[in-house]
């Protein structure tokens, strides 16, 4: 898939680097972005790339652009190692480390809650360095995304999150009140968010691969495929059969007890589910769910097709394990026929309940959590399990009608100026509305207040906003409306043309009424420059990926100071 064309809008936002203050900048759409609804929060993802491999650029890039994740919450990590397992050590410096710094220099703290990769990455991480008491550790890998969930533990070079009762966030009760936004400001303990100074409680952070591309993944085609029909599932609250299978196989057995109670659940929540005797469902073509225990199958053959969204989910040993040669089933079978998400432990487990998900995975799934809250929120002890798939897809969220009106000091039609006033408002109760600047959170308000910004302080040029609107006591509700505007304070200006590609380079023409040169920027990272303000940049597509891209001009002076700060 090549980069493609579309309009030249002028100006997002800006900052300075080191060594020049920005003054202004220019966002060439790639792929134009307008208004967007959906109750998942992109805003609150942290997407990390392997900016070394071309199949992670592709896959982030359509991410971004399926799921509107703002440019300041891309993150690319030039990784070279393995793709199979990592020491935790170079875990913690190589990974996982650089993200949380990121995070925090980008001031984003206080929205992160998924730290979500693209392919390109271990699936494993080898833990038995920080084991050095025990001479032969058992259970001593963990997943790439368990470890990340744990960043507490694994940064502090404590293992407990061997325990069976691990996820404090985990709750398994079919109780309605069980189901319970996730939060990454909040410490958890039993389900429940606990006080400052409860020791046994934790932060965590959601974490989950977009796709894997080696080994016994999948292609990059079938992970842009799944992933785009997870983000169509989202709000559709489809006409499917969660299925639970029941066969001697003690890897069914051991999760048998759960499913009596989950079926009446979902009953009472409007979703039909059956227990099955099988293997795997046959020639059933609704299938929303599925909870099976089989050490390998054969999906193609058995007739049945997965709807959008669709989480399933397969008790083994192996199903994590994407290395070539490996045994049993692996998860990305699932993907590969259009799951938007599945899992699978990545060593021996053992069957034990704690280390899969309960059946009430489906149940929060079904009250409006989003895959990857409704999974976490349903494993006591995930540290082994792989989790792959769309974390943002939300089948039965609810997204309200909301509406903004924008004013400015400026008075002008085609842009805004001074102080920018936002008047949201919904038909829908408890909400809370957050304002959002070029992916930065910066303000809230109730409803029949306003919110407010400044936007002296910003440079001149195009400016993505975004009003969400989030439930206070749902977890099931929430909306945005993206609102690119255009600030013009001073009148500074750059613009800038695509032109036809040649070879592996991408060609803009720039002009800026300023400056002493242009700079182009992609995922926040320095792709090309210009040292006049007026002339082409050539941008190699190897940078950039494959698929739907945003370059970021930026119109420099080694002259003229700037306190706008880069990240915005």
């Amino acid at each position: 898939m090549s980069v493609q064309k579309c309009r030249t809008v002028q100006s997002l936002a800006a900052e300075p680097c080191r060594s020049m203050g920005l003054r202004f900048a220019l966002l060439i759409c790639l792929v134009w972005v307008d208004s967007s609804w959906a109750s998942a929060a992109p805003e609150s993802v942290f997407l990390v790339y392997n900016q070394s491999d071309a199949a992670s650029l592709t896959i982030a890039n359509h991410y971004q652009a399926l799921r509107s994740i703002p440019s300041s919450n891309m993150f690319g990590i030039d990784w070279k190692g393995v793709r199979t397992n990592v020491p935790v050590a170079s875990f913690r410096k190589r990974i996982l480390q650089p993200i949380l710094l990121e995070i925090d220099r980008r001031k984003l703290g206080n929205q992160i809650e998924h730290i979500v990769y693209s392919s390109g990455f271990p699936y494993a991480v080898y833990f038995a360095g920080d084991l050095p008491g025990e001479k032969k550790p058992s259970f001593s890998y963990g997943s790439l995304t368990s470890m990340t969930y744990f960043y507490e533990s694994v940064l502090a070079k404590q293992t407990a999150y061997r325990s069976p009762v691990a996820n404090g966030y985990a709750d398994v009760a079919t109780a309605s009140d069980s189901t319970s936004r996730f939060s990454s400001a909040v410490r958890w303990n039993a389900g429940l968010p606990a006080d400052r100074g409860d020791r046994s409680s934790s932060h965590y952070l959601l974490s989950t691969m977009l796709g894997y591309t080696d080994g016994r993944g999948n292609s990059v085609e079938e992970v842009i495929r799944y992933l785009t029909l997870a983000a169509q599932a989202d709000g559709t609250r489809p006409d499917g059969t969660v299925y639970f299978m029941e066969n001697a196989d003690v890897r069914t057995k051991t999760r048998r007890r759960q499913f009596e109670a989950v079926v009446r659940a979902l009953a009472d929540e409007g979703i039909h589910a059956e227990i099955e005797v099988g293997r795997i469902p046959q020639n059933e073509t609704q299938i929303i769910g599925l909870t099976s225990g089989i050490a390998n199958f054969n999906w193609a053959t058995s007739g049945s097709q997965l709807l959008p969204g669709a989480f399933c989910d397969n008790l083994t040993s192996f199903g994590g394990v994407l290395q070539e040669k490996a045994t049993q089933t692996p998860l990305s079978a699932f993907l590969r026929h259009g799951a938007a998400g599945a899992c699978g432990t990545v060593t021996e487990p053992y069957a034990l309940a704690h280390k899969f998900p309960h059946a009430t995975m489906h149940l929060h799934y079904a009250r409006g959590c989003c895959l990857a809250e409704a999974y976490y929120r349903s494993v006591k002890s995930p540290y082994q399990l792989l989790l792959v798939g769309d974390p943002l897809c939300s089948p039965w969220a609810l997204s309200p009608s909301i509406r903004v009106a924008v004013s400015s000091d400026s008075g002008r039609s085609d842009s805004v100026g001074g102080k920018i006033v936002f008047r949201p408002t919904s038909t829908a109760r408890n909400l809370r509305f957050i304002l959002y600047a070029d992916g930065r959170r910066v303000a809230d308000c109730k409803p029949g207040e306003k919110l407010r910004m400044d936007t002296t302080r910003m440079p001149d040029g195009y400016h993505e906003f975004r009003v969400v609107a989030q439930s206070v006591d749902s977890v099931s509700m929430g909306g945005r409306k993206i609102l690119p505007l255009m600030v013009n304070n001073h009148g500074q200006i750059v613009t800038g043309t695509l032109q036809p590609q040649r070879g592996e380079d991408v060609l803009i023409s720039v002009n800026s009424n300023g400056g002493d040169g242009v700079q182009a920027w992609c995922r926040r990272r320095l792709v090309g420059m210009l040292n006049k303000p007026q002339g082409t940049i050539s941008v190699p597509q190897a940078i950039l990926g494959r698929g739907p891209a945003k370059i970021q001009l930026v119109a420099v002076s080694a002259t003229t100071k700037s306190a706008i700060s880069f990240g915005r």
